[in-house]
């Protein structure tokens, strides 16, 4: 026969003023609900508290996460936008000479001294696209 676990009486206090609450849902609930406590930064005992009217919902963490979230996207879009809009406003393009096709000159490369120099004419494609 088994002895019982010896618990200081300390815990047995904390346990008899503290009671478990535990239930079973299937699984997809229960991803859902954890979901739901990661997207709104709460813990379980916080969901309890805020659902029974014991603690405010403290929107403050969510309002704060989502707008870094947005200040972080728009920073990196609009920052992506405005380098393709520089490189359109402000870029040298030219045809090459063999393909007849759109090349890009590169600020300070051969081809960028070569327009400074001699304007067209003489400017290709490294390796022209295939046609």
């Amino acid at each position: 026969m088994r002895k019982k676990k010896h618990k200081p009486p300390g815990c047995i206090r904390y346990e008899k003023t503290h009671p478990v609450v535990s239930f079973r849902v299937i699984e997809e609930w229960y991803n859902e609900f954890k979901a739901f406590l990661k997207e709104q930064n709460n813990s379980i005992g916080d969901f309890f508290r805020i659902a029974l009217g014991k603690q405010k919902a403290n929107y403050q963490k969510a309002h704060d996460k989502g707008f870094d979230e947005g200040f972080n996207i728009g920073y990196n879009e609009g920052k992506t936008e405005g380098y393709n809009s520089g490189m359109n406003d402000w870029a040298i393009w030219c045809y090459c000479w063999k393909c007849n096709k759109p090349k890009f000159i590169k600020p300070n490369s051969r081809d960028h001294k070569v327009v400074i120099e001699q304007a067209q004419g003489y400017i290709e494609h490294d390796k022209c696209p295939e046609e």
